[in-house]
């Protein structure tokens, strides 16, 4: 026994690599209660070894320590879970289980510091099986699929073009300091929205896919007052950051010569001769502080 769920009457729930928790039967943490969702909450192990808390969007939340679970967060041993009434102790059973392994401590922070120029709102989650079959997603999770891939079949599997990206993904290296970061993200954009796709791998058999939506900000808006297109707004809000262009590729989903060509539109746009000067404009121009 890896880990453990242990309510308030001393009863032990015990999982090595995924512990579901809601009202639905069959639940690692079955919860008969009708202010529980059917699928409430999750707790996966990264390939890291650390183990993450999920909450499925949940109409009541999840408490972590007393503090609502907004966003994937990172586990220690005699960590508190409140879920409505129910309230469990997380225990782990490792030589390291007093504390975070070093540089893993604010790794979701770190990914979202990436992105501090857009406004979350809500993240989602799909759990995959190792034969690609949807195990569990979370309501935010449903309705983007239904936004951003309209010929999507179902919410029971993937649809095309993200199976197409998570077989890419795969056997990829996982970025060190980041929250599991495997791969690159596929980005998608719908009107003044964005859909942020990340794969964290999970232990054993599982895959985890995390979503969030993210408003556009005053920068691209503002970029294509400039007169820029909305794809090249968006690379040049990449260059800002400091991606190269095969990273934006990966980013934006397509080729490094075709990002180079919109680098090129972009120069002559803004008068300028090479892209530190376009950053430097653009920075200028729009507010933006380096």
């Amino acid at each position: 026994m890896r880990a453990w769920l242990e309510d308030h009457n001393g009863r032990r729930f015990p999982f090595d690599t995924s512990c579901s928790i809601g009202r639905l039967p069959g639940s690692t943490v079955t919860l008969d209660d009708r202010q529980v969702s059917r699928r409430h909450a999750l707790i996966f192990i990264h390939a890291d070894g650390d183990f993450w808390l999920l909450d499925f969007g949940s109409s009541n939340g999840t408490l972590l320590n007393g503090q609502a679970v907004r966003e994937p967060r990172r586990l220690n041993n005699s960590d508190r879970i409140e879920i409505n009434s129910h309230k469990f102790q997380f225990r782990v059973k490792r030589s390291s289980a007093g504390g975070p392994p070093s540089g893993r401590g604010e790794a979701w922070e770190e990914t979202e510091k990436k992105f501090t120029s857009y406004e979350s709102h809500g993240h989602g989650v799909i759990v995959l099986a190792a034969n690609g079959e949807v195990q569990m997603i979370s309501p935010h999770a449903v309705a983007w699929l239904k936004d951003y891939f309209p010929n999507a079949a179902s919410a029971t599997s993937l649809p095309k073009e993200l199976s197409d990206w998570l077989r890419g993904q795969r056997g990829r290296a996982v970025t060190t300091g980041s929250f599991g970061r495997t791969g690159s993200p596929l980005v998608l954009t719908r009107d003044n929205k964005r859909l942020h796709v990340q794969l964290a791998e999970a232990g054993g058999d599982q895959q985890v896919l995390l979503f969030t939506e993210q408003e556009l900000t005053s920068l691209q808006s503002s970029l294509q007052k400039l007169g820029l297109t909305r794809r090249e707004s968006e690379v040049m809000f990449w260059l800002t950051e400091g991606k190269t262009n095969a990273e934006i590729g990966r980013i934006l989903n397509t080729s490094p010569r075709t990002v180079e060509r919109h680098v090129g539109k972009i120069l002559a746009k803004l008068n300028v001769e090479n892209r530190a000067s376009a950053i430097v404009c653009a920075m200028e121009l729009t507010g933006k502080r380096a």
